[in-house]
């Protein structure tokens, strides 16, 4: 699917953002072991080793779920469960620089929608870093809007101009 495109995104070469997903659960749980073990009052002791214990329970609970749906989009990659459209990038409408909002485009009539988050597919907006598609010639295989598993920018016109 690679051939005469720039490769942005491809799910079936992304590895699981263990930092990412981890670090907010982990850095709690540590801060509740401090206190559960540091703190001289029974009720610090208490509240230390119930925030300890929650922590603990989300974050197995967040890197389970992630690396389900890094695993479930791969397989529907690799068996080839997907739609690709390829065409001008239309109406595309940048997220604001917080990035915080919702970033959208439109290639032959599908609209998609980039949001910032931690999923496993392609999710990454201008003010993040991602690319500028305004009026590129792109490939995308989806499986749905919000989840787009591969993302190519091409290198010469479009396929179908050189029809």
């Amino acid at each position: 699917m690679a051939a005469n495109y720039e490769v942005i995104f491809d799910i079936s070469q992304q590895s699981f953002d263990w930092l990412g997903v981890t670090f907010p659960f982990a850095s709690l749980a540590a801060l509740g072991i401090g206190f559960a073990t540091l703190s001289r009052g029974d009720r610090l002791r208490a509240m230390g080793a119930i925030i300890a214990a929650v922590s603990l329970v989300l974050l197995i609970c967040s890197a389970s779920l992630a690396t389900y749906l890094l695993h479930r989009l791969k397989a529907e990659y690799s068996a080839g469960r997907f739609t690709v459209v390829e065409g001008v990038v239309d109406e595309f409408r940048p997220d604001a620089h917080s990035g915080q909002q919702t970033e959208v485009f439109s290639i032959e009539g599908h609209f998609f929608a980039l949001r910032p988050s931690w999923g496993p597919g392609f999710n990454q907006t201008v003010s993040q870093g991602g690319p500028d598609l305004s009026g590129k010639c792109v490939r995308i295989a989806f499986i749905d809007p919000n989840e787009i598993l591969w993302l190519g920018v091409r290198h010469a016109g479009c396929a179908h101009d050189a029809d």
